[in-house]
């Protein structure tokens, strides 16, 4: 049983980026991240690496929102993830930011999307997404690895989602 969302929606982006997106960034290869989902949780000590080089990677981070007057029914939650999206060129940072605006900022569109992902290559996923949202909030930046000797940049996209899970804990 899978009820975790965040990997739900992370594999699905990368798979898009897979089918659609590698192809519009020069030198950009799979094989370079060798196997790997270069999509890490902020407490993966796998994320940050030097081994990453200059390619770039997501860190991310979530948390749950509180429902709002209009979306008040207990079974519908309200979550978010920051992706830190990293590298050296900000050329790539430039499509992965938009990329995944693209595709993660369709509303339902996206929601129904995912949905379809997960039911087809996630075992018994028993998440269900209603709508998603993505949206760049702040401006790229650049930072300076230790020691000086790489100069990276990153920018956070928030990705909204409301779900619910399937299995709900209070139904009797």
């Amino acid at each position: 049983m899978s009820n975790l969302v965040e990997p739900v929606i992370n594999k699905y982006i990368w798979k898009q980026f897979e089918l659609n997106g590698a192809a519009n960034v020069p030198g950009f290869s799979f094989s370079t991240y060798g196997g790997v989902t270069p999509i890490f949780p902020v407490s993966d000590n796998k994320s940050g690496d030097a081994k990453w080089g200059p390619k770039p990677y997501i860190i991310y981070d979530s948390f749950m929102k509180g429902r709002v007057s209009n979306k008040y029914f207990y079974p519908v939650k309200c979550a978010q993830m920051m992706y830190s999206i990293r590298g050296a060129s900000l050329e790539e940072i430039f499509y992965w930011r938009d990329f995944i605006i693209n595709i993660a900022d369709r509303e339902d569109r996206t929601a129904f999307d995912v949905n379809q992902f997960a039911g087809q290559n996630i075992q018994n996923n028993k998440i269900n997404f209603h709508c998603v949202n993505a949206s760049q909030v702040n401006y790229v930046g650049n930072t300076t690895e230790t020691a000086g000797l790489q100069k990276t940049f990153s920018t956070n996209v928030i990705i909204k989602y409301d779900y619910h899970a399937t299995d709900i804990y209070n139904n009797g």
